[in-house]
């Protein structure tokens, strides 16, 4: 599981103490973002699924989401995370390949109030997402084409903007930066190599 027993921010619990035999992976990370850092531990008891700790004044807290949900960081104070089932929260259930939003301190309190940022159809569905300083950027296959689209927090509300590629071809966001909103897009087709 590698040794993080004696990284400073664990003082009252061990990370190599969460994991059990025949886990996949046990590790730590910290996220250094303009809003705060974030310390926290993954468990991977078994291939797509996951428990998340963010450790909060010396104690691992686990984040309440579901096992097989892909975390994919932080924004703006809030966590980002796909679904590969349905969720059910109390009368909502949120639909399985969607990608959710959700204010940090809203989750550690146990309130559910999760924001959609996109949910599949029948022909869309959610390839991947990615985050800078401020925007959520989203990739999706819409008919076997790929589509981006970049999502900003305004006024309280989620704003969608596409974003254009030069063809038919596959694009995808290829670089971030959380210090910055800049970001590199990767595209290719069968006439133009990956640039």
């Amino acid at each position: 599981y590698g040794d993080l027993r004696d990284l400073h921010c664990f003082p009252t619990r061990r990370a190599s103490d969460l994991g059990k035999t025949g886990d996949v992976e046990v590790s730590g990370r910290t996220v250094v973002r303009p809003e705060g850092r974030y310390d926290f531990v993954h468990r991977t008891p078994a291939f797509y699924r996951q428990e998340m700790f963010l450790v909060l004044a010396g104690r691992l807290v686990k984040l309440d989401m579901p096992e097989d949900a892909t975390f994919y960081g932080f924004v703006n104070e809030r966590a980002l995370l796909s679904l590969r089932s349905d969720w059910k929260v109390g009368a909502t259930t949120y639909m399985a390949g969607s990608l959710l939003v959700e204010k940090l301190d809203d989750m550690l309190a146990g309130r559910r109030l999760c924001d959609v940022l996109f949910e599949p159809s029948e022909r869309v569905s959610l390839s991947y997402a990615a985050t800078t300083r401020n925007h959520v950027l989203v990739g999706t296959l819409d008919n076997v084409h790929t589509k981006l689209a970049q999502l900003d927090l305004v006024d309280g509300a989620w704003k969608r903007q596409e974003l254009p590629l030069p063809g038919l071809g596959t694009g995808s966001v290829a670089a971030t930066s959380d210090e910055s909103d800049m970001f590199f897009i990767s595209y290719q087709d069968f006439l133009t190599p990956a640039s």
